[in-house]
């Protein structure tokens, strides 16, 4: 049985991290040999612009879209697909990101609001991070600030529990190797019944 199962939270919440540790675990168990992680998209894109985060509804538009083909692709080819985020966390940027007044940013913001409705709804399980007020990073692509973070992890949130989607919502100080288990046990559930 196929799974999708993303990793979501605010920059520097460790969600990239946990990913990568989560889809290492799995792919050295031979029933998770058909693993996929999809590393965050943003992060190359800002990297590859010299350092500058997308500031526009347009900007996010394709952040999701490259996003979606990626996770798309890998579904298609891989049993279990990880995501370092999801592409419809991209819509909710767009949003922050628009003033509401031109033509063109509304007409991105929609067709965005369409690739979310077809995103959220197709994972399996989200695990949500909170923001760490303690962890500090200034790589040139993230700049520590806890109440932007915090607001950016309550959207999320919210946008889970308005679309009723299962998730989990983890404290900053949980055990990563158990919940690791606890996930490999989740995904595996099901697929006794093939």
């Amino acid at each position: 049985m196929k799974k999708l199962i993303g990793i979501l939270g605010a920059p520097s919440s460790g969600k990239s991290t946990f990913s990568m540790e989560l889809t290492a675990y799995l792919k050295k168990i031979p029933e998770f040999c058909s693993t996929q992680l999809i590393i965050e998209y943003a992060r190359t894109y800002i990297e590859e612009n010299g350092g500058t985060p997308p500031t526009t509804v347009y900007e996010q538009y394709f952040l999701m879209s490259e996003t979606l083909k990626k996770t798309d692709m890998a579904s298609e080819i891989y049993d279990y697909v990880i995501t370092d985020g999801a592409a419809w966390c991209s819509y909710f940027f767009a949003l922050f990101a628009s003033r509401f007044d031109t033509e063109c940013d509304l007409k991105f913001l929609d067709k965005a609001h369409r690739m979310l409705m077809k995103d959220i709804l197709r994972y399996d399980k989200f695990y949500l991070l909170h923001p760490n007020q303690t962890h500090k990073i200034d790589d040139g692509i993230r700049v520590s600030n806890y109440e932007s973070y915090l607001k950016i992890y309550s959207s999320l949130k919210g946008m889970l529990d308005a679309f009723r989607v299962d998730y989990e919502d983890l404290e900053v100080n949980f055990d990563r190797q158990k919940k690791i288990k606890e996930i490999k046990d989740y995904m595996l559930e099901g697929d006794e019944d093939e």
